[in-house]
């Protein structure tokens, strides 16, 4: 776990700071429904801004919504830009379709894909090499995905070495070259190691 600690901590001090690329995007990581208030979000809005009253499509459903209401600190705002954490009260979703790691984004702004190419940092802790077998899971965003990896240009990468992987998600998913995930093996409970979206 200190490993894992330390590796996070290591991604997160090189991640570049939110930008704002007009093209919102709020990985979910909890939603509820307040009485009388619809549904309600929680994340943190990277890539662009939000305002009142704008329409979003909740992925990977493509259910469409409108923002009645944003908090940010136990404040009401009208609009807030990238890098913050936020609460967004939608209209238009019954919360009970929202799960952690559904990402908020504004229609028709995002490409979508199932196939990403990644660069992956193995642990040097791991007692074996990564190859394609084994049950995957990537943690991207707020989520928890089952995942098929194929390790590009050779067999397999060993322990406390990096390489190329093609990681096949379950549905498309609104993501950028620099994106962030950890890998993890499901059927031995144990991490792999920490990457970066490339293509």
């Amino acid at each position: 776990l200190d490993e894992l600690t330390q590796a996070i901590d290591r991604l997160v001090a090189t991640t570049p700071a939110a930008t704002d690329r007009g093209r919102p995007r709020l990985w979910v990581d909890r939603s509820f429904a307040p009485r009388g208030a619809g549904t309600v979000v929680t994340g943190t809005l990277s890539d662009g801004a939000l305002a009142l009253d704008d329409e979003v499509v909740l992925l990977p459903g493509a259910i469409p919504a409108r923002i009645r209401g944003l908090q940010t600190l136990h404040r009401s705002v009208t609009h807030l830009g990238p890098g913050h954490r936020v609460a967004v009260n939608l209209s238009g979703v019954d919360h009970g379709r929202v799960r952690r790691g559904d990402v908020v984004v504004t229609p028709d702004r995002w490409h979508r894909s199932a196939t990403v190419d990644a660069h992956l940092a193995v642990l040097a802790s791991l007692d074996h090499d990564l190859s394609r077998r084994g049950a995957h899971v990537v943690h991207l965003g707020s989520g928890e995905f089952p995942v098929r990896v194929r390790v590009l240009g050779r067999e397999a990468i060993a322990p406390g070495t990096h390489g190329s992987v093609r990681l096949h998600l379950p549905h498309p998913l609104p993501l950028l070259p620099g994106d962030r995930f950890v890998l993890r093996e499901s059927g031995r409970g144990e991490t792999i190691g920490g990457g970066e979206v490339l293509d």
